[in-house]
């Protein structure tokens, strides 16, 4: 029988070991847990996952003219993403990688051992307690870098060209994520000193991204429409939507107008129209009209039907949301989404321990409760629509279509339920998983119903559900927090404040992290089309020359359509 020299790793956590880089460099077995290593290993793969995910989800929520884009836009944007965080974007955000004795507050870091990630290797980074090596910090950052810049992909749903798209991401990148990421998660950010519990990214990842392409869309129509026809629409939609329910109950009178022209494929009109195509899937076959003979002469008073005379109360139903081009690719992206969750949440506690436990097991209750919520939601709010048309003696002809519930509503319901839970999983009891996942389904799909006019040009509700869902889950953070919870890992604490002193803190940080996207977004985007207009020696739209020539553009076919059968 043989005799071996082998080294075993000590079986229980030694404290306040010192150790020069030398010998974190020959020994590191000696000083970081081989199980923490595998499961921030598996995280990253698993965050990575979800960048293609969300190029499934993207796609198949969207229309067939901009499935392609959104297909492919989101995995490049994780690429250049992740090679400007191997070459500054970690220096920027994350380093100095220790502390110093007393740490100030700043908005860049500038180590530049961080850079190309040339001195980045065993370092310990993270808080109190275990750590990690710093390049695997890094490489599991960057991961999130790149998946918040992939769903700031959403915002290009108006044929933004891929050029423009990825100089923009970069700038946006280097101006928004990372400062906003440095304040929230890195020991020298002001929200992370006054102790702000964000603990996957309500704010670094979900605010930023969906306040960004809120930013997109308010672009695009004042870059297309101009200033004034936009405050105009925003302000008639506003006021309408303001006196709605005034209308509902009879306090405030509507005129009806003409009869509204349903629009139905190749009827009358161009079949690859975008506007036809969003008109159909939001409207109720009402049958084919009959073409008039050819060089007959067609009386328009005499071809419209009927109008009453007596003003009409709209029916009290939410809009059906815009049917996806592909169900099968949003629920499959649903599910990889899900899955990789595990990772983006159970990561963020930077080791495996029982505290990473309960930050996936409520990812799992949230994603859950907000998946059922939101059908349970539309059954209850299709039933109570119907009780009013009963009510108000609505003649079926003139009811709004309600709605059927689809899976549509399930899968965006788990997405709310996943991205409320983010910045609360390594903070909350389990059992209080399931309230983030019904409170933020029911918030999101009304705030859903009462955005969609004034934001008819982002019907992916990019804003709504990220933006929203991450406002949602910072607030219940603040009154759900559990230090029995944050100390699971063996180390981290929270300090003793009353809920409205966590609520105030949390708000602090959500708003700061909104507006500071918001105007610096708009900021990034003018700026690039002012440069864009002095090459081009005039001042232009963005999107003019790209929706007026349309030869080149790939659109995808119509897949899994349905019909019903008797």
């Amino acid at each position: 029988m043989g005799t071996y020299l082998i080294d075993v790793a000590p079986p229980l956590p030694r404290l306040n070991i010192t150790a020069t880089t030398e010998e974190l460099h020959k020994s590191p077995q000696l000083y970081f847990a081989g199980s923490d290593i595998v499961w921030m290993l598996i995280s990253s793969a698993l965050v990575l996952m979800m960048v293609p995910a969300m190029c499934l989800f993207y796609s198949g929520a969207s229309n067939r003219r901009s499935s392609l884009t959104l297909f492919r836009l989101p995995l490049i944007t994780a690429a250049l993403i992740g090679f400007q965080w191997y070459l500054w974007g970690y220096s920027l955000a994350f380093t100095p990688a220790v502390p110093p004795p007393s740490p100030g507050k700043s908005w860049y870091g500038g180590d530049s051992r961080g850079l190309a990630l040339h001195d980045s290797l065993a370092r310990p980074t993270g808080a109190d307690g275990a750590r990690i090596p710093e390049l695997l910090y890094q490489f599991y950052e960057g991961m999130f870098a790149s998946f918040t810049a992939a769903l700031v992909c959403g915002g290009t749903i108006r044929d933004v060209p891929v050029g423009r798209f990825l100089v923009f991401i970069t700038f946006w990148s280097l101006l928004v994520y990372n400062p906003v990421a440095r304040w929230s998660w890195h020991w020298a950010g002001w929200s992370n000193q006054y102790s702000v519990m964000d603990f996957a990214g309500g704010t670094a990842v979900h605010i930023t991204s969906g306040t960004a392409v809120l930013a997109f869309y308010i672009f695009y129509e004042i870059d297309t429409k101009g200033f004034s026809a936009c405050w105009t629409g925003f302000w008639n939609i506003f006021v309408r939507r303001f006196m709605k329910p005034f209308v509902v109950l009879g306090l405030r009178r509507q005129n009806p107008g003409p009869p509204r022209r349903i629009i139905q494929p190749g009827v009358g009109h161009d079949r690859d129209s975008e506007d036809v195509e969003l008109d159909n899937r939001s409207s109720h076959s009402q049958g084919q009209k009959q073409p008039a003979a050819p060089g007959a002469l067609v009386d328009p008073e005499a071809a419209a039907p009927p109008v009453e005379e007596h003003p009409v109360r709209p029916s009290l139903v939410l809009e059906a949301d815009d049917p996806p081009h592909n169900v099968n690719n949003m629920i499959l992206g649903t599910a990889l989404l899900w899955i990789g969750w595990f990772g983006f949440n159970g990561g963020s506690a930077l080791g495996g321990n029982l505290r990473a436990v309960s930050a996936c097991v409520s990812t799992h209750v949230a994603a859950c409760a907000g998946g059922i919520t939101s059908l349970f939601f539309f059954w209850a709010w299709n039933a109570f629509a119907r009780a009013v048309n009963r009510f108000l003696d609505i003649p079926e002809e003139q009811e709004d279509g309600i709605p059927s519930v689809s899976v549509t509503h399930f899968c965006d319901g788990a997405v709310i339920g996943l991205v409320a839970i983010t910045p609360a999983a390594g903070y909350v009891p389990v059992w209080s998983a399931g309230i983030f996942g019904v409170v933020s389904a029911i918030a999101i799909n009304l705030l859903k119903h009462y955005t969609k006019d004034m934001l008819r040009d982002e019907p992916l509700f990019v804003f709504t559900i990220h933006a929203g869902g991450g406002m949602v889950g910072m607030f219940l953070t603040g009154c759900f927090a559990d230090p029995a919870v944050v100390a699971l890992d063996g180390y981290s604490t929270i300090p003793d404040r009353t809920v409205a002193g966590r609520l105030r803190y949390q708000m602090l940080d959500a708003f700061s992290g909104l507006f500071y996207t918001l105007f610096t977004t708009l900021a990034i985007l003018f700026g690039l089309k002012a440069v864009w207009s002095i090459f081009r020696k005039k001042w232009s739209s963005v999107f003019a020359d790209v929706n007026r020539n349309r030869r080149w553009k790939l659109e995808a076919t119509r897949q899994h359509a349905w019909r019903e059968t008797s």
